[in-house]
């Protein structure tokens, strides 16, 4: 899920509540009773289903687990700006994460291997490069979580 990256990017999850208990997670399914379908929640403390999932995750590691979960009130236009971050950085993968950068001075031209991504990962800096003013409204100076 590119949320996850977007939010450790601007340092924000958009916390609401937090609850520390004893979870169990059965038939792919944690029930969180003040959630609402829809709404974004974090894991932490679980050893199969740390992260971010959107209630009901139908698609979890079944395992009992003492930690956290923590409730999110996620602005619906960063989460889109998130799909739209993707859908960016998959179409240009090619291009951003390709060995060799070239660059042009009149009539003269090179072309240098570089540090570009592997396969069709793309780096960070590219997507954070191109959208970061757009995200900068959402952004935190430092956050209290990994």
């Amino acid at each position: 899920m590119f949320l996850e990256e977007v939010l450790r990017y601007v340092n924000n999850r958009f916390e609401m509540e937090t609850v520390y208990d004893t979870f169990s997670i059965s038939g792919g399914t944690l029930e969180i009773p003040d959630c609402l379908e829809g709404q974004y929640f974090w894991v932490e403390g679980s050893a199969l289903n740390d992260g971010l999932h959107l209630y009901p995750d139908a698609d979890m590691a079944d395992e009992d687990f003492v930690g956290r979960v923590v409730l999110l009130a996620i602005p619906r236009p960063l989460a889109d700006l998130a799909d739209e971050i993707e859908e960016w950085s998959a179409e240009n993968a090619d291009a951003i994460g390709g060995p060799y950068q070239s660059e042009s001075y009149g009539g003269y031209s090179y072309t240098l291997a570089s540090g570009g991504a592997q396969g069709n990962e793309t780096p960070a800096a590219a997507w954070q490069l191109h959208y970061g003013a757009r995200l900068r409204p959402y952004r935190k100076l430092s956050r209290d979580w990994v």
